[in-house]
């Protein structure tokens, strides 16, 4: 007999990778399950889709939408869930493996065994907020609107935010379909990341171009105070060792 509570679109993906996204309309806590405890969310009207890295989840090949569905997260993973907190009614992406689990009552269902979902695009995003908010300070020195830059952005983006654009690019070519594309695809987020260094190596050039100019900037007034004090100068001896001094 048919069980009319199961979900059997998901039976042919079991042990395969989904994302899926829906809405909170409960949950309960497992502390004793797994290591450090379980949630089970009860997700209403979730759709849910084949992973492609480089197609956003909105336009990914639809395996079924289900009236509700239950997903299993670890409690060291819910921070991780494009949710604003645990709220009813909130809307929630997730990322998971399809599994089989029985249910109380003996019977047999479907449903997502959320993983460690990739924080990827949240990083990759994360960082270039904090790299356009440091180079501000510098944009700021070059166009004259301020003394000096701030030696804390120089260093954040010539000591970390290079070093940290090249790990999250290694990151990312080896993520491949397991990227959540619920707002970015993979060439997506690659476009962030070659932008971000390309605009740093850019300003770090142009600060330094600058620094260089105020430079001989400087050199040159240095150089005209000391011609002008030549002839305020009566001795003549004084004021030859004056033009030596200075190359004349």
């Amino acid at each position: 007999m048919e069980d009319k509570n199961k979900r059997y679109n998901l039976e042919p993906h079991i042990d395969k990778y989904v994302l899926g996204s829906g809405w909170i309309e409960g949950w309960k806590d497992f502390p004793h399950l797994s290591t450090n405890g379980i949630r089970r969310v009860y997700v209403a009207q979730p759709t849910i889709k084949t992973p492609n890295k480089d197609v956003l989840y909105k336009d990914l090949d639809v395996i079924s939408t289900e009236h509700h569905i239950n997903l299993f997260i670890k409690f060291e993973d819910l921070g991780n869930y494009d949710t604003e907190g645990f709220q009813l009614k909130n809307k929630i992406n997730f990322t998971g493996t399809v599994e089989r689990y029985t249910r109380y009552n003996g019977t047999e269902d479907f449903g997502i065994y959320a993983n460690n979902q990739s924080t990827l695009p949240f990083r990759i995003n994360r960082l270039f907020l904090s790299v356009k908010e440091s180079s501000q300070s510098i944009k700021d020195y070059i166009n004259r609107k301020r003394v000096h830059p701030e030696q804390d952005d120089i260093d954040f983006l010539n000591k970390f935010a290079l070093r940290e654009i090249v790990l999250l690019y290694d990151e990312l070519e080896k993520t491949g379909n397991y990227l959540p594309t619920f707002n970015m695809t993979f060439d997506d987020l690659l476009g962030v990341l070659r932008g971000t260094m390309k605009g740093i190596e850019s300003l770090l050039e142009d600060l330094e171009l600058y620094r260089e100019l105020m430079r001989e900037v400087k050199n040159a007034k240095s150089k005209r105070s000391k011609k002008h004090r030549i002839f305020r100068i009566n001795k003549e001896e004084t004021k030859n060792q004056l033009r030596r001094g200075l190359g004349f």
